[in-house]
């Protein structure tokens, strides 16, 4: 897709064909194997990678999904797509029996010389069949930057998606310094951040930007839900408690979840884990670090690693914290590491 703000480019993983490692069923292996792996969790799919860009992707794609359901794996499953999303496969998901897939489209409504490769007609009209096929669908509004900020875009954008799904999940644009080299050239406004505290960052926002989206999605789109995370976007879907530790935070604050959700997250608010329950979980990761759990909270003292760190925050009913500051190697990995947001 050639989008300026991509990760992939630093690593030179875009453009680029995709190259297939592990055979569907063989990817299945490795992932029921793994000590991360728990049947209720979410799977993210193809975070470097777009299903939908090429035929053979597609392809890979259907015989993950025919295996997870040949082999009874009930995990919500979860693909991103900038890509347009044929007939044949919408009537292959509903062939399928138990599959539980969530689709979200990349729709940002920025201009063609920041996002060359999207078509955004055709992003809209898959959004829009998808979601009549009943296949569970989320807006994904990013990154925001002032190319689309505007009220009067702001408003258009929540006018068409909100005629096809009620949630959106909003966020700034995350930087590192090779990608702000580029960006600044579209938002000069960035040369104000020292590369050296990009890695404290989660992402970037335009100045008062959230208000905005926020004051126009309750005057004019009651029903439309607004998250600034991926895991409150998921409970709405199905209708569950918050599982990531994020309510009564800020980004609960600013979420736009409707009372029913907001009640129920705070129902399952008052329950804990014991002493005994943390110490399996941390033995089941194979962290020998030290830690330890003060006010309802575990504060590990020692090094862990980002699949480990987010299986805990998941598998807990405590917020888990660090003593010192938190180094991921993932750039996207952003509030879940505590890492701050900024406007300019």
């Amino acid at each position: 897709m050639d989008c300026k703000y991509c990760f992939l480019q630093t690593y030179n993983q875009t453009p680029k064909p995709g190259k297939e490692y592990l055979e569907p069923g063989e990817m299945i292996d490795v992932l029921c194997k793994s000590n991360l792996y728990n049947p209720g969790k979410v799977i993210m799919l193809g975070s470097e990678t777009d299903f939908f860009m090429h035929r053979r992707n597609v392809n890979y794609l259907k015989s993950f999904l025919t295996a997870c359901t040949d082999r009874n794996l009930k995990n919500k499953i979860v693909v991103v797509t900038k890509n347009e999303i044929d007939d044949s496969f919408i009537d292959f998901i509903n062939s399928l029996k138990h599959v539980n897939l969530t689709v979200y489209f990349s729709i940002s409504w920025l201009p063609k010389e920041i996002e060359p490769g999207v078509n955004r007609l055709k992003l809209i009209q898959s959004l829009e069949r998808v979601s009549q096929a009943n296949i569970p669908t989320v807006h994904y509004w990013r990154p925001f930057i002032p190319q689309n900020s505007s009220i009067e875009i702001i408003s258009e954008v929540l006018k068409t998606v909100s005629q096809f799904t009620n949630i959106s999940v909003i966020s700034g644009l995350k930087l590192n310094p090779s990608i702000k080299s580029k960006m600044v050239t579209y938002w000069p406004q960035l040369r104000k951040i020292q590369d050296s505290d990009l890695h404290k960052i989660s992402n970037i926002w335009p100045k008062g930007v959230k208000n905005v989206i926020k004051s126009i999605a309750s005057a004019y789109f009651p029903e439309h839900r607004i998250f600034e995370t991926n895991s409150c976007a998921i409970c709405s879907i199905d209708s569950i408690p918050d599982y990531n530790q994020v309510f009564e935070t800020a980004y609960c604050t600013n979420n736009i979840c409707g009372d029913k959700q907001r009640k129920m997250c705070k129902q399952n608010a008052h329950s804990s884990s014991s002493e005994e329950e943390i110490e399996i979980e941390l033995r089941h990761i194979e962290y020998s670090g030290r830690y330890e759990v003060k006010n309802r909270q575990l504060v590990l003292m020692d090094d862990i690693e980002h699949g480990q760190y987010i299986h805990l925050r998941h598998s807990l009913k405590i917020p888990v914290t660090f003593k010192s500051a938190f180094m991921s190697n993932h750039e996207w990995s952003g509030i879940a590491v505590g890492n701050q947001e900024v406007e300019i």
